[in-house]
């Protein structure tokens, strides 16, 4: 009998273990299969988030891949209509640069998923359909009221509709020259054409007084040279030196570089070694590549595929500008102004490497974020481009930087920075848009945030 029992316990044992083996393995087997059963779903549900998308010159939107984790090749089909400026893994930003259709394509082995572009010209009254959300966060600008000047500059055009009129026909009519046209050419300069000459890597300078000094570290940022060289023939290397530590921030030296070294090159020579930003670069490219120049010196000045496209949306810009506002300089300026604000939300925080992108173009034609050195390096970057006479201009606190640009022989101010931030109506106030030099010190503020720093060699 005992015997028999424990046969019998032995048995259920058994068939105990069987049988959690059973359940056990069938859970695991069902797991598989769930698993199996989601990976299938998720990939019969990865989709695009935008199959066609409509946007016009100058505006960027955003395109993702949904419920998926892979990572995709994003090109487009004709980058000089709609160009992929950032694309990494399930997204990428997508800018138009001219009117036309594309397609962009984001691909993961067979898989392809497609969004059709297309691409038209700027309107007269900056729709802003396509831009990126939290365009009129102003976190870090100080908020400013419109106190009623500047209401003509607003890019409102109210009362204007005999003028609006006729930009689709100017549009058509105005013939502006290409950034291909230009790289082809011996000249540059949209509005005002400059001869272009033989670019010069390091350039030398006789000095024999502080103004000496600071007039060659001037004639060597504003060349786009990659190294000054100044020999003196009194005091010793730290005098220089010292000055020189002085007026690398000064205004005209000021959002060129993201740094300067200073070294004893030989006796009587002190090496200026300035590490140029990405607009800096982009402007020595566009002002000295020309048809039949030294090979070498083509290379050295060769810029890299980020550089090209913020050349590409800064010369856009200039085109659109120029075509949407033939002969009015003051009206080109606030369109290029109020374009720059339209590409750019205000950083947050405040980055605090030199070489971070919100301080250089790229910060606002690659990335849309910018504080107030890459609004001032893309203003600075178009102006140039259209040909204006133009340097920036720095603030005493050494906390703030603008644009200074002559026209018709007088010298305006533009803060494209603190230009952006709109009123109710969705127009920017702009009420720091061509101010003459005793316009903004009056009304400069409480905060001196634009007790400016005169130029000695600029006028």
């Amino acid at each position: 009998m005992n015997k028999s029992r424990k046969l019998t316990n032995g048995i259920v044992r058994a068939l105990g273990l069987v049988l959690a083996f059973l359940i056990a393995f069938s859970g695991a087997g069902l797991s598989f299969m769930n698993n199996e059963a989601a990976i299938r779903s998720e990939a019969a549900s990865a989709k695009i988030s935008k199959k066609k998308k409509t946007i016009r010159v100058g505006q960027t939107f955003k395109l993702k891949i949904k419920n998926s984790k892979k990572d995709y090749v994003w090109k487009s089909s004709n980058s000089e209509v709609a160009m992929v400026l950032v694309g990494a893994g399930q997204s990428a930003q997508i800018g138009g640069m001219k009117p036309g259709k594309a397609t962009i394509t984001a691909t993961n082995g067979t898989k392809v998923f497609k969004c059709k572009v297309t691409v038209k010209a700027q309107s007269k009254d900056n729709d802003n359909s396509g831009k990126d959300p939290g365009k009129d966060d102003n976190s870090g600008k100080d908020d400013k009221s419109d106190n009623g000047k500047n209401n003509d500059n607003t890019g409102d055009n109210s009362g204007k509709d005999n003028k609006s009129q006729n930009d689709d026909k100017k549009q058509e009519t105005v013939s502006v020259p290409t950034l291909d046209d230009e790289l082809n050419s011996d000249t540059y300069g949209l509005l005002y054409p400059q001869k272009k000459t033989d670019y010069i890597p390091k350039t030398y300078y006789d000095i024999s007084t502080a103004d000496d000094l600071l007039k060659a570290m001037i004639n060597g940022v504003q060349t786009c040279t990659r190294g000054i060289g100044v020999r003196y023939d009194n005091q010793n290397f730290s005098y220089w030196k010292s000055l020189y530590m002085d007026y690398i921030n000064r205004s005209e030296m000021c959002n060129s570089t993201n740094v300067f070294y200073a070294d004893s090159e030989d006796t009587g020579v002190m090496a200026i070694s300035p590490i140029y930003k990405f607009s800096w670069k982009a402007l020595t490219y566009y002002k000295f590549i020309r048809p039949g120049m030294d090979e070498d010196l083509r290379d050295y000045i060769s810029i890299d595929d980020i550089t090209m496209k913020s050349l590409k949306m800064a010369h856009e810009i200039a085109e659109d500008a120029i075509k949407a506002h033939s002969g009015d300089e003051k009206a080109i300026l606030q369109y290029v102004n109020d374009r720059i604000c339209d590409l750019t939300t205000y950083s947050k925080p405040v980055p605090a490497e030199k070489d971070a992108p919100a301080r250089d173009v790229i910060g606002v034609f690659i990335n849309h974020d910018a504080v107030c050195e890459g609004y001032t390096a893309a203003m600075q970057l178009v102006l140039n481009i259209l040909g204006f006479e133009n340097h920036t201009v720095k603030n005493k606190r050494d906390n703030h930087i603008w644009n200074r640009v002559k026209v018709n022989g007088t010298w305006y101010h533009i803060d494209a920075t603190w230009n952006d931030q709109k009123r109710s109506d969705g127009s920017y106030a702009n009420e720091w848009f061509m101010l003459t030099d005793s316009e903004i010190t009056k009304k400069n503020g409480s905060s001196d945030a634009h007790a400016w720093i005169e130029p000695q060699f600029m006028d």
